[in-house]
């Protein structure tokens, strides 16, 4: 399983600006019978409340670990770092950091939080920010990763991994390790984009 939130836009970051995490780093691995699944949803156009449906989790499954992770233009770390999941205030930890996209803020951050706690099954969850954009500082969008064990699922490597980078008509890429596999691997990869834009020349 791979995470990654990659800012893509029209403006590189400038001189100011902390260095990006130009290669998605790991910030959770399990080995365990069972799968993920996950939801996301956008905050754009100034809507402070958004809700995510997780699905799939069978019946009997333990919810081991839920990782909500949310995109936002920001001025300083610490702008949108307090959000309601839920009803419940939460914290969230900056996990990839790069320019702005063309907002004119300072940074683009990528926030995580565990919310495993808040997260017992399927259901439909509300994330509340201070504010969205197009207002800035603001929210751009939020993803939730739902890891679960399940005694009838194969053992599976599950990873996630986050970041930030500037992406404009280039790429990027990074190597993962520690994957165990049998003689026929499958796998099984989810990608999450932030502000994502149509280049113009």
């Amino acid at each position: 399983m791979v995470y990654v939130i990659s800012a893509l836009g029209k403006a590189p970051f400038s001189a100011g600006d902390l260095v990006p995490l130009t290669v998605p780093a790991q910030v959770y691995r399990e080995v365990l019978r069972g799968n993920f699944v996950g939801g996301a949803t956008s905050f754009w156009n100034r809507v402070t409340t958004r809700y995510i449906t997780i699905s799939g989790i069978p019946t009997g499954a333990t919810v081991v670990r839920a990782l909500l992770f949310w995109g936002c233009e920001c001025n300083s770390y610490s702008d949108l770092a307090n959000i309601n999941f839920n009803g419940t205030p939460i914290t969230g930890t900056v996990v990839g950091s790069t320019g702005t996209l063309c907002w004119g803020t300072n940074y683009y951050l990528n926030y995580m939080a565990d919310v495993t706690s808040l997260v017992p099954g399927n259901g439909t969850y509300s994330i509340t920010v201070p504010s969205a954009l197009s207002t800035t500082p603001g929210a751009d969008g939020a993803t939730l990763y739902v890891v679960y064990c399940s005694a009838s699922d194969p053992i599976r490597t599950i990873s996630i991994y986050a970041g930030a980078e500037y992406i404009s008509r280039s790429s990027l890429s990074w190597t993962q390790t520690g994957f165990t596999t049998t003689s026929s691997p499958s796998a099984k990869v989810s990608f999450t984009g932030g502000d994502c834009q149509d280049r113009q020349a």
